[in-house]
């Protein structure tokens, strides 16, 4: 198992591999401690075949070419312009969560191939979301 890929892999998700600590020491996450919390992140690291697909799911996370392939989650700040990932198809439904915990459920009103960094708009929508 490459040790190289893996620690890919552990920076592309995030992961702080290497760091000081307060008594001025290198600290490194060992391999086995990297692959328990990429899975638990989400992203398996059992072996070779594992960290690829890992990879390329947050390749295409960052890289979306339909809403589909996005990550779960978006986490933005109030009365700031979002820029998505990639354009939505109007009339794309969407949830919009508040920090307090009240959601609102929308769909996108902007038309087709509109720039990602644009506005959006909720057209419909109710509060709170039942699951």
């Amino acid at each position: 198992m490459s040790d190289d890929r893996l620690r890919e892999l552990a920076d592309a998700a995030g992961l702080l591999v290497e760091w000081e600590n307060s008594d001025g020491e290198l600290c490194e996450l060992s391999p086995d401690t990297q692959r328990i919390l990429l899975g638990v992140l989400g992203f398996p690291a059992d072996d070779d075949a594992a960290i690829e697909a890992s990879l390329a799911r947050l390749t295409q996370w960052r890289n979306p070419t339909e809403p589909a392939q996005w990550p779960p989650l978006i986490t933005v700040d109030c009365d700031v312009p979002v820029t998505l990932p990639g354009p939505m198809p109007r009339g794309t439904a969407y949830v919009l969560t508040l920090e307090a915990g009240a959601c609102s459920v929308a769909k996108w009103r902007r038309a087709i191939g509109c720039r990602p960094s644009a506005r959006w708009a909720i057209t419909t929508c109710r509060s709170p979301v039942s699951s």
